[in-house]
């Protein structure tokens, strides 16, 4: 699939309105690409631009990858990052990842207001970011470095703080401007801030595994009582299982199906913008997952 065809909108009358509504929010955004700017000179002390970059996100795909990305990693002809959860796998420690992305509004947060399930698979990897005995940058959202530096104690860490815009938008217009512009995308998903983050750095290959994007295959629900279900194997898991929709944070309704769904398809959007970003600078793109459901990207 060529990416500058990819289709972005329902039909033209809703493209056009998007335009129209979204038109002063875009110019409120663009001051964004000021701080795009800083960022680009924070990456280009950290990226090697002339060595394959991989971008491990975290669809449970990827434990069927981790043996290549193995061996890649021991030809030493790699630079890898990682995201959210990765450092509580065994597999962290082998794999010395030089970057980790970890956007997620749950690491910010006091253990107390947590699930349970989430509290302890964040509680390992700050114990595992913390145990690293080699370089790693770590990428955290805008205004979060001072809180995550509590928690994060360790001279082989450094910081950097990742901008973003604030709106989700639906003009195909102003999504393609963005990516002549090299925008950062909003916090929608931790592969897709991470990808950016290669895109922006300028390395000329980057490839992708572990970006199933195939959670809402999973969505179920109890036909007596409309309660929402998941039967997904993250890969921080060790197992499949079913399990009623929860929040991350303790106190806090679950999202309705419709956010969910329409969280999922924001998704495919952004990785989209990506594709057209690699193409406008020419940066070979390539979604190496075991199973992908994302149709923008080059397998």
């Amino acid at each position: 699939m060529k990416e500058n065809n990819y289709q972005f909108f329902i039909s033209k009358k809703k493209d056009i309105f998007s335009f129209i509504i979204e038109t002063p929010i875009f110019f409120y955004n663009f001051l964004f690409i000021f701080q795009r700017f800083s960022l680009k000179k924070n990456l280009d002390k950290v990226f090697k631009k002339n060595i394959k970059t991989l971008i491990l996100a975290n669809g449970p795909g990827l434990d069927k990858s981790i043996n290549k990305i193995k061996l890649l990693r021991l030809k030493k002809k790699v630079q890898i990052m990682s995201v959210n959860t990765f450092p509580s796998k065994t597999y962290f420690s082998e794999i010395k990842p030089e970057f980790h992305c970890m956007i997620d509004s749950a690491f910010l947060k006091n253990y107390t207001y947590l699930n349970k399930g989430i509290k302890k698979n964040i509680k390992k990897t700050f114990e595992n970011l913390n145990r690293a005995n080699w370089y790693l940058t770590v990428f955290v959202p805008n205004g979060s470095k001072k809180v995550l530096e509590k928690c994060l104690k360790n001279n082989y860490i450094s910081i950097i703080e990742v901008p973003s815009i604030n709106y989700d938008f639906e003009s195909s217009l102003y999504i393609k401007l963005s990516s002549y512009l090299k925008m950062p995308p909003p916090r929608v998903n931790v592969a897709v801030t991470s990808i950016y983050l290669a895109l922006l750095s300028e390395v000329r290959l980057i490839e992708i595994f572990g970006a199933d994007l195939s959670t809402f295959k999973d969505f179920d629900i109890n036909q007596n009582n409309n309660n929402g279900y998941m039967n997904f194997k993250h890969f921080s898991n060790s197992k499949k299982d079913q399990y009623k929709f929860t929040h991350k944070l303790k106190k806090t309704k679950s999202n309705s199906m419709y956010i969910r769904l329409i969280r999922m398809a924001s998704c495919f959007k952004w990785f989209a913008y990506l594709s057209l970003i690699a193409k406008n600078n020419k940066i070979i793109l390539k979604n190496k997952s075991f199973y992908s459901l994302i149709d923008s990207i080059e397998r």
